[in-house]
């Protein structure tokens, strides 16, 4: 039987790896399926849903199915899931709640980059967002990067928008499309001129 690793190791691995390249003795071949599956056992509370799924509840559910942004303003200026509300990944279920306004029968998507800052999050808040009426919580199976790796649609504060906030270089190794990535806004509004 295999032993599982939890996600904040992995994490860690990732970022060491980025931090040192080639000095760190052991590579680790990581994933986005890899860091899914490794999210799924940590945070088994709330489903996780993958992207098409998403997208089939937003359409069908018109103003019940609520998309929530877990990640930074800078990540979130950069691009969102149209519609989404962006939160706090340090949020309290009340300034959910409030933003999201009356909870009684919706379900809440929570994303942010891979799916870890929004599944602790969800998982969290869960009790009590359901205590206020929400039918679901729901975590986006591989976040915003399987969003866009999936080729669906993205939005900043203008327009539609193919980019996406890979967090860091390291990061962006997640993405199908790294020519899509950018680091900054301004990164992003130079490019679009």
């Amino acid at each position: 039987m295999a032993k599982m690793i939890p996600i904040a190791a992995l994490l860690g691995a990732a970022i060491c790896f980025w931090a040192f390249g080639s000095h760190l003795i052991v590579q680790q071949s990581l994933n986005l399926s890899i860091v899914e599956k490794n999210l799924e056992q940590e945070f088994p509370k709330i489903q996780h849903a993958d992207p098409f799924m998403v997208k089939t509840m937003i359409e069908e559910n018109k103003g019940s199915a609520v998309l929530i942004d877990v990640r930074e303003t800078d990540e979130f200026a950069v691009s969102r899931i149209p519609g989404a509300i962006r939160i706090s990944p340090n949020a309290d279920p009340e300034s959910i709640a409030s933003a999201v306004g009356d909870l009684s029968g919706k379900t809440l998507i929570f994303y942010c980059s891979v799916g870890y800052r929004s599944s602790k999050l969800a998982s969290a808040a869960q009790p009590a967002l359901k205590l206020q009426g929400a039918s679901e919580i729901l975590n986006l199976r591989g976040g915003v990067f399987a969003w866009h790796n999936a080729q669906l649609p993205l939005a900043n504060d203008q327009t539609q928008t193919p980019f996406v906030h890979p967090y860091n270089e390291r990061w962006g190794q997640y993405l199908k499309y790294k020519n899509l990535s950018r680091l900054t806004v301004e990164a992003e509004n130079n490019s679009e001129k």
